[in-house]
């Protein structure tokens, strides 16, 4: 989805980044169940003592292991049925004013009450059941600033409002039962969650340049006892490929708590390694509107086995084995708005490939560290494919302010040994990789491999990216972003990295909603060939 006006931009200075953590306390209460403050500084890793009034509040984890939702390991404060009075304390340090604000109360910031003594500021507030995220606004004589609770150990980074202390409140029989089925929900959750992550929704249409107009549907059945297997599949027809699509999977827990799945596919679809982040409705609108794809097909026809490791909502581990006979496909559709020609979509290397392969996550969608490892051939199930392969992506946001946030990614893949089919080289250029250039324009050529080679080498052994962007939160119901991107792929497994090597660009964009998956406008210059077209892009997600 690009447009071009001629335009040239400067070089852009990469940005340091900025760790930050918090000391973990214990979450205390008084007789009012009190989310109780006793000390404070203006540091998250602030922590004082309790008073001695104050009694130990049960913390509980409450796991979902749902990617988009970071609630679940709140403190729980139980409350009786119809008692809900919940007393917030901060400990005064010669403060003007203490102020609170929450999801309780519309982030909108209310005053606290300091005491007779000139010690503690309080608030009090009557919540029902639910889950809570809230900060202090504390001013002094050297201006205002936002504060988590220093005596509450749960806390988060909130899309709007930077760090955030968060709890939970329930009554005493909704605790119990919760207690009697956690086991069971978490593992529900999980088994949920990793079905999505295979089929994404629940079914309706797409388009592209290869099924052309495609609809599917995903039923799916989640076991909510425990050992209860949960199942779902996709079943899919493209009117343009006149070909049906057909998965199916299991997700079996091998732990009362579920957080150990032993997972079972099996398949005879068109598929797609996924390389840019492109989602489902933003590829189709931009086949159907600017006949552009970002996304490489082929057909596939096998099994995928793996047990998958959850033990917190942090940490995923998964190791399995695949193998599928794998087949090229061509492009069917050629109907768009926009005038032209769909790219060809590339041929692979037919065959059947069997792998090992691991995979290991820590952290959630905004900071995290993600490994994967395959390797196929000799040791790894035979086949016809001899390779191993690595792939590593750190990414980080780190919060400037409750209205500003930094965010960097760095990708790496590299071939071990062996030498990587199309079906699992790497593509780097355009939407997801360095924006400014063209879908998978940036690879240096290996001059070793062979011009009249059949299936034509489409895609890199080895490649680098690093992007960087810088998110202003505005009064003006739009978000303000300055970003940069940097990247290649290499042909030549062994060929020597060399800075120089490197396309960037840079550019400024426009989100018209504050979530990071809102519409959103970019406008980009390449830093490294003049003379090339400014290009202006549409996103309906986060670039990484």
């Amino acid at each position: 989805m690009t447009c071009h006006t001629n335009s040239s931009l400067i070089r852009s200075l990469v940005a340091c980044v900025l760790l930050a953590a918090a000391y973990l306390v214990p979450l205390p209460a008084d007789d009012c169940l009190a989310a109780y403050v006793a000390g404070a500084t203006t540091s998250p890793a602030a922590s004082a003592a309790p008073s001695s009034e104050a009694a130990t509040v049960s913390v509980s984890t409450d796991d979902t292991d749902d990617d988009k939702s970071y609630d679940f390991e709140s403190p729980r404060i139980r409350v009786r049925k119809g008692i809900g009075k919940i007393r917030f304390r901060y400990r005064d340090d010669g403060f003007e004013q203490v102020s609170i604000q929450g999801s309780f109360n519309d982030w909108q910031p209310e005053s606290m009450q300091l005491d007779a003594a000139g010690e503690i500021w309080s608030f009090v507030v009557d919540l029902d059941p639910g889950r809570y995220r809230y900060q202090y606004l504390v001013r002094d004589e050297g201006g205002e600033w936002t504060a988590i609770d220093p005596n509450n150990s749960h806390a988060t980074r909130d899309s709007r409002h930077g760090w955030v202390s968060k709890f939970r409140v329930s009554t005493k029989k909704s605790d119990r039962r919760s207690r009697r089925h956690r086991d069971r929900s978490v593992g529900s959750h999980i088994a949920r969650n990793e079905l999505d992550r295979l089929y994404g929704d629940d079914g309706g249409a797409s388009y592209d340049r290869v099924d052309g107009l495609a609809i599917h549907a995903v039923p799916e059945d989640i076991g909510h006892s425990r050992f209860e297997p949960s199942l779902a599949a996709r079943v899919k027809y493209g009117f343009k490929s006149k070909e049906w699509s057909l998965s199916g999977t299991m997700a079996q827990p091998l732990l009362r708590n579920g957080r150990l799945l032993l997972m079972f596919s099996v398949y005879s679809e068109t598929a797609y390694t996924d390389q840019t982040g492109v989602g489902d409705v933003e590829n189709s609108l931009a086949a159907a509107f600017f006949k552009e794809d970002f996304r490489d097909y082929y057909w596939r026809e096998g099994l995928t086995s793996s047990i998958i490791y959850r033990p917190n909502r942090d940490l995923r581990l998964q190791a399995g084995f695949h193998s599928a006979d794998y087949t090229s496909l061509t492009n069917h559709a050629t109907w768009s708005l926009a005038s032209g020609s769909f790219l060809p979509n590339p041929a692979i290397h037919r065959g059947n490939l069997r792998s090992l392969f691991a995979r290991g996550r820590w952290g959630d969608a905004d900071n995290h560290l993600d490994l994967h490892y395959e390797k196929s051939g000799e040791g790894a199930g035979g086949g016809e494919f001899d390779f191993e392969q690595l792939t590593a992506q750190v990414r980080s946001r780190v919060w400037l302010g409750p209205d500003k946030h930094f965010d960097f990614r760095i990708k790496a893949g590299s071939t071990l040994s062996g030498w990587l089919p199309n079906q699992r080289r790497y593509l780097v250029g355009g939407l997801g990789t360095v924006r400014g250039y063209r879908y998978q324009t940036l690879l240096i050529p290996d001059p070793g491999d062979p011009a009249d080679a059949d299936p034509p080498i489409h895609g890199g052994q080895k490649m680098l990216i690093a992007n960087a962007e810088y998110t202003l939160h505005t009064d003006w119901d739009f978000d303000l972003i300055l970003f940069a991107d940097t990247g290649m792929a290499w042909a030549d497994r062994d060929a020597e990295f060399n800075t120089g090597d490197l396309h960037s660009s840079a550019g400024i964009g426009f989100q018209i909603d504050d979530d990071d998956d809102g519409l959103r406008v970019d406008v980009i210059q390449t830093l490294d060939e003049s003379g090339r077209d400014t290009l202006c892009q549409l996103r309906l997600r986060r670039m990484f």
